[in-house]
């Protein structure tokens, strides 16, 4: 069919960019074990029973570490006497399960390959991470610091959505570098009955793989917000498995 001026119809679409710059954040919630004395450190005597092992490490199973409420090693390695203050006939346990963890904001970098599929990279500042020296030391956590690497593959679903406005779902898988921590509070009873509230970590990374997906909203062909969970399996020291919700925001040139 064609309009008065003769020429035929054409749906309205707007040009795709190929290179897409942004920033997003995701906050990680993280599965943390169950574990049973959780701040206590092997030592002479300590747990009672123990003849073998006389190093300052954890008894625990979890892969916990524990740090007081400014950020030291608790109980401390330099002096043994805190560690021997601990109780140890009442556990300092924690339950397990989903726990607040770290937060990540990134900068993000996308290259349309095809009408429907992102590939790209995110270099982030990871906070809320551990913050004691104990288990650095030991080797218990994830060489990177702060620093969040990724690559990252993007697929809107829909006709040519990189080009048009309007909502589209998304899925997303990602692999790479990063530090991830959890912790949860505990209450460590003393052999005079004083009690205390400690944090107890769980450290993993460096590497990392994710999958999800969500809802990505295009303002106009070069605006886009992308909104959705996404799930991680991080490899270390410890395996940790978390769900993030994750928040972007897209500029197409």
């Amino acid at each position: 069919m064609c309009a008065p001026g003769g020429d035929e119809e054409k749906p309205a679409t707007g040009k795709r960019r190929k290179f897409w710059i942004g920033i997003a954040g995701q906050w990680d919630i993280a599965v943390l074990p169950g574990a049973n004395q959780a701040c206590l450190l092997y030592g002479p005597g300590q747990p009672p029973g123990n003849t073998t092992n006389t190093s300052a490490t954890p008894v625990n199973t979890g892969g916990y570490y524990c740090t007081d409420q400014n950020g030291n090693d608790f109980p401390s390695r330099a002096n043994a006497s805190e560690n021997g203050q601990i109780n140890p006939n009442v556990d300092d346990k924690v339950q397990g399960g989903f726990a607040p963890a770290n937060i990540r904001v990134m900068l993000t970098f996308d290259y349309a390959a095809t009408a429907n599929l992102l590939v790209g990279a995110r270099l982030g500042y990871v906070a809320n991470t551990y913050d004691g020296q104990a288990a650095k030391t030991e080797g218990k956590t994830s060489p990177m610091g702060p620093i969040h690497l990724e690559a990252r593959g993007t697929y809107v679903l829909g006709r040519d959505p990189l080009a048009n406005a309007g909502l589209a779902p998304y899925l997303m898988g990602a692999l790479g570098a990063s530090t991830w921590d959890g912790g949860v509070s505990v209450t460590v009873v003393s052999n005079s009955g004083q009690t205390a509230t400690e944090k107890a970590w769980v450290n993993s990374g460096p590497f990392f793989l994710s999958a999800g997906g969500g809802i990505r909203y295009a303002f106009s062909p070069r605006a886009a917000l992308l909104v959705g969970p996404r799930l991680n399996l991080a490899f270390g020291s410890v395996t940790m498995f978390s769900i993030s919700p994750e928040l972007g925001l897209q500029y197409g040139f």
